[in-house]
């Protein structure tokens, strides 16, 4: 079960701001007070375990005997989630399906008896009492995309969004699929998180970094 963080933060919306995101999420998991806990919490930068894989995290209710946790950092419900979030997570979910014989589908409304991969907002548990994680800027479509990689020879999904196209001195300067934004040249094309187009891309040397 994928959840998102939330800590309503808005100082941590930057590289660093995952960081301190990952470490208080952690430290207020060990807090007696929190009556809550994650098998793994991720950020761009780092994969914190919290809970080993044969304990139960308290992550959902009635849930939580039954389907193993990843927390992604994420301070509010509009910050995008960070590629390498997306890539770690699905390393993480792929050794678990692997493991345990967990089909590799993604489970849009879960009910309890359901096996596969699915988001807080979508269980029971979590329509009930009102819960929106991972939210709208989790992208399904790609994750699963990179959760199955280790057998699935196909291209990546289908933009969720119209694909969108930046020229520059005869190169495609940019392009976006979905939530996503690739940025580069012709030979090299690199996966970034931007929002603000066209401004944000237009403003941005080729092959930069756009870091939010």
């Amino acid at each position: 079960m994928i959840h998102s963080t939330r800590s309503g933060l808005t100082g941590r919306l930057t590289l660093n701001g995952h960081d301190l995101e990952a470490q208080s999420t952690y430290n207020w998991f060990k807090s007696e007070d929190s009556r809550a806990s994650s098998n793994i919490i991720i950020s761009p930068r780092e994969t914190i375990r919290a809970v080993p894989d044969d304990r139960y995290a308290w992550h959902a209710k009635e849930h939580s005997y039954s389907m193993y946790s990843i927390e992604v950092t994420q301070a509010l419900p509009h910050q995008m989630y960070w590629d390498e979030q997306y890539q770690k997570a699905a390393n993480v979910t792929r050794k678990w399906c692997n493991m345990s014989g967990i089909p590799k589908v993604y489970i849009p409304v879960y009910e309890p008896g359901m096996k596969g991969i699915t988001g807080h907002e979508d269980s029971t548990q979590g329509r009930r009492d009102g819960k929106s994680d991972p939210g709208s800027e989790w992208d399904w479509p790609y994750f699963m995309w990179l959760v199955k990689k280790d057998y699935l020879v196909a291209p990546a999904p289908a933009p969720t969004t119209d694909k969108a196209i930046v020229w520059h001195n005869g190169f495609t300067y940019a392009e976006r699929w979905g939530h996503h934004w690739y940025l580069g040249s012709q030979e090299v094309v690199q996966r970034y998180l931007v929002r603000g187009w066209p401004d944000a891309v237009a403003r941005a040397p080729r092959g930069s970094r756009l870091d939010l």
